[in-house]
């Protein structure tokens, strides 16, 4: 542990010795004694801090609804690649990700319109306080299985976006 402390070994060396002993030996014993130590530690803070539970809950149901968001981006043949090596595969994965931030961006894009729109300022601080308790990876609006004309986004005024206003729009809190 002093080694670690002190920087002359890593982690991962330590690991690796471990790991190459034939039987547990007493460093081992002692490292999973020290886990179940401070696993106890985290379960018992975690029953008593209601803070703590609503942050890892918050952050498990983000988690799940990341998956679900990658799930219904990559939909085709049940989620599974149809290709063999890993370029295609790594191609894929990336084409999946530039989807999502695209739809994200899009959600953005739609939330800062919005907000360049407000014109009192109460109605702005509940729409921020909504804005910063929610997030903007939603994609139920986005129709999955169609076909996009982003000509239709230069003529239509409904859609476009003011993007000069976006981007000198500012945020004053109310003093």
């Amino acid at each position: 542990m002093v080694s670690l402390k002190l920087g002359k070994t890593t982690a991962f060396q330590v690991l690796k010795r471990m790991n190459s002993y034939a039987k547990q030996n007493p460093l081992q014993k002692a490292f999973k004694e020290f886990g179940k130590i401070i696993r106890t530690s985290f379960i018992l803070r975690y029953y008593d801090d209601l803070e703590l539970r609503h942050s890892v809950e918050k952050q498990l149901s983000h988690i799940e609804m990341m998956n679900r968001f990658a799930k219904s981006v990559f939909f085709g043949n049940n989620q599974e690649f149809t290709v063999a090596t890993k370029p295609e595969q790594e191609k894929i994965i990336l084409c999946r990700r530039f989807i999502q931030s695209a739809i994200v961006l899009w959600n953005y894009l739609y939330l800062s319109e919005l907000l360049t729109k407000v014109e009192s300022t109460d109605a702005m601080e509940e729409m921020i306080g909504v804005i910063r308790n929610g997030t903007a990876v939603a994609w139920q609006h986005i129709n999955m299985l169609g076909e996009y004309d982003f000509d239709k986004l230069l003529t239509n005024k409904e859609l476009r976006f003011n993007l000069q206003k976006i981007f000198e729009w500012k945020y004053k809190p109310a003093a």
